[in-house]
């Protein structure tokens, strides 16, 4: 009897935890944050919001090499024209080990910017060019003078500013490294917009 107890107890526990797992999943807990970001982008953005289409031949060389820093140069250009910038390039670095567990890093230099990938983090060529879209973003949204100086709000808009510019399935397919939105966030933001 008492073994039956523990028995339903220990099912009763394992179903409390799959229960809060599979409900986080779905929570969209930056709402606020999201919500401002959009506003902000359509006050400052109002450019078509169609979808990204990359270069297929480049895609293609990207798929294959994507641990290349040529084949991420060019791709991150791909993106920078999609956004508006032609001739625009910004050097990409795959580095093994980045401090705490940044995935991709965005910098700027009396030279100019730059993008690290640390490309010890993926196996799949979906992920690196999530990071990479969220890093080139970076550089985006400095250029055109667009961000906020808190560092969390600013990475939710530059995640934010990813499907409003049309990266949504780029983001959703890689979003394990994507940035600092949830999965279930990415398909919110992706609700709202479509309208």
């Amino acid at each position: 009897m008492a073994s039956d107890y523990k028995y339903l107890v220990i099912i009763a526990f394992i179903a409390a935890v799959a229960f809060v797992i599979y409900y986080t999943q779905f929570m969209v807990r930056n709402k606020t944050e999201i919500d401002e970001s959009i506003e902000y982008l359509k006050q400052n953005r109002a450019i078509n919001r169609r979808n990204y289409v990359p270069n297929a031949s480049m895609y293609e060389a990207f798929e294959n090499n994507f641990w290349d820093d040529n084949c991420l140069s060019e791709m991150a250009g791909d993106i920078l024209r999609h956004l508006g910038l032609p001739n625009t390039y910004i050097p990409v670095h795959v580095v093994e080990s980045m401090q705490g567990k940044a995935v991709g890093l965005y910098k700027q230099s009396g030279n100019g910017s730059s993008i690290e990938i640390n490309i010890s983090q993926f196996a799949v060529s979906n992920e690196v060019m999530a990071v990479l879209i969220h890093e080139t973003m970076h550089y985006y949204l400095t250029r055109t003078g667009l961000g906020f100086s808190d560092t969390l709000k600013n990475e939710i808009l530059t995640d934010t500013a990813t499907i409003y510019f049309g990266f949504y399935e780029f983001i959703h397919n890689g979003y394990l490294h994507a940035g600092y939105i949830r999965y279930s966030e990415i398909k919110y933001i992706e609700k709202i917009l479509r309208g």
